[in-house]
């Protein structure tokens, strides 16, 4: 069957990174946005069921196949679940948002998504649920633009995008190295590892999920600036010729020296990316999972201004910015798919078994090893006004790590851009966590003069 034909339900092949995603027990991604004027249960159903119908991927599960080689399909899935509560007070919406994140997704029945509503009388807060292997945070803010599109006209049709493409040789930039020695390697350990016959199903993924958020809780902070402060910070990274992105990476750092004890890996950043225009087949606007990662190892020195500080810092990570950087992690497609999930359980101590303890330890899952993710979505391409609904704000994505002390979500609506700061309490406290947010926005206040 062709990786990327559909045929009899099946819409195209689970990449590796989609699938090391798949058995996590911490792989949603959340993001809320919130709607002013009049929004009912009916409506919102109706306008999902349209946008399914433009978006693959909100109406699929995963079927394992033969060697556990995994395929997204359309067959026999349910309805989108659409919950609808009433909006209690301002904030309630952040405790639905960790509340469903650590609520699991049955990959073997579907959807991989769901939408909450937390409604009142002039105001509702939209919360959207995905799982990782579906979606990155842009997909998300696709997803909500094309609600609101039909939300304030019910009688637009959807229309639909094709099956978004996989992320293979074909679809990879050409200077994307192919190493014959990795592939070679890869292929041994794959033999290695089918002889030992080990496989885990959904059932061990359930349970897996129950036992981590038995032992985890994530906490989250979620603030905005005014369009006079965005505006001034966009205006003032101009002139110094270096990214929004790496003005906030810098006052984080910043304050991670000032308030945080000495720990190695508070110098390691994790900086998102998003891929899409990389790629040789244009994938547009698709809802699918199309972003990775770049890790510049960031040391600020005592007493250095910000905005040099900035400059190096743009610089190392800009240099970063490679497309075998960026591309790296789809080297996981040549790996057994029944090692990838294996590796997940090996992380949490499920597994024991040699060759995937030594595996995650290389890989570096099996501890904290960064002190800060940053996912910027940037000014999004989103019309606040809609008919008789307003968007004021979306904040996200939400994102538990349990390898990294705190995510750090960013999107701009409107002229406004929203925040958030996500972590987990038993791997950083929360105070420490708002103490290194006001610290960071005191230093990016300072340098900005607003």
């Amino acid at each position: 069957m062709n990786k990327n034909g559909p045929q009899g339900g099946k819409l195209r092949q689970v990449s590796g990174p989609e699938r090391l995603r798949l058995k996590f027990p911490n792989a949603n991604v959340v993001m809320m946005a919130r709607i002013h004027g009049p929004l009912s249960e009916e409506q919102l159903k109706s306008a999902t069921a349209k946008v399914r119908k433009r978006h693959p991927f909100l109406g699929v599960r995963v079927s394992l196949e033969k060697d556990q080689i995994g395929y997204f399909t359309s067959k026999g899935v349910p309805d989108i679940p659409v919950h609808v509560v009433p909006r209690a007070t301002e904030d309630a919406w952040v405790r639905t948002a960790i509340e469903e994140h650590a609520k699991p997704f049955s990959y073997r029945v579907g959807p991989l998504i769901r939408l909450t509503l937390l409604t009142a009388r002039e105001c509702s807060d939209l919360i959207v649920t995905a799982h990782h292997a579906i979606c990155d945070g842009l997909s998300l803010t696709y997803l909500v633009r094309d609600l609101l599109h039909h939300l304030a006209d019910p009688g637009r049709e959807a229309e639909p995008l094709p099956v978004p493409p996989l992320v293979d040789s074909s679809t990879m930039p050409a200077s994307v190295p192919d190493s014959f020695l990795a592939r070679v390697g890869t292929k041994l350990l794959n033999r290695i590892w089918k002889k030992k016959g080990i496989t885990l199903d959904e059932q061990d993924c359930q349970d897996l999920n129950r036992t981590f958020w038995q032992q985890h809780r994530g906490h989250m902070l979620a603030w905005s600036l005014t369009k006079a402060q965005t505006s001034a910070l966009i205006s003032r990274c101009r002139e110094e010729n270096i990214t929004v992105n790496t003005a906030l990476v810098t006052a984080f750092v910043m304050a991670q020296k000032q308030i945080q004890e000495p720990h190695d890996y508070l110098s390691n950043v994790i900086v998102s990316v998003d891929f899409r225009e990389r790629l040789t087949r244009p994938v547009d606007e698709a809802f699918a999972f199309y972003a990775s990662a770049v890790r510049p190892r960031l040391e600020y020195r005592a007493g250095k201004p910000f905005w040099s500080t900035a400059r190096e810092f743009h610089d190392r990570i800009k240099g970063l910015l490679t497309d075998e950087n960026i591309f790296a992690s789809q080297r996981l497609s040549d790996v057994a798919p029944s090692l990838l999930d294996a590796l997940v359980f090996a992380k949490y101590d499920k597994l024991d078994d040699k060759l995937t303890n030594r595996l995650v330890k290389k890989m570096g899952i099996d501890d904290v090893s960064a002190g800060l993710i940053v996912t910027n979505l940037g000014r999004l391409d989103i019309a606040v006004d809609h008919g008789p609904l307003h968007l004021s704000a979306m904040y996200g994505p939400y994102v538990y790590s349990d390898t990294v002390e705190k995510y750090l979500g960013v999107m701009t609506v409107g002229g406004e851009m929203h925040l958030t700061l996500c972590s987990g309490h038993n791997v950083i406290a929360p105070d420490t966590v708002r103490s290194v947010r006001d610290a960071a926005m005191g230093h990016l206040e300072r340098a900005v003069g607003c």
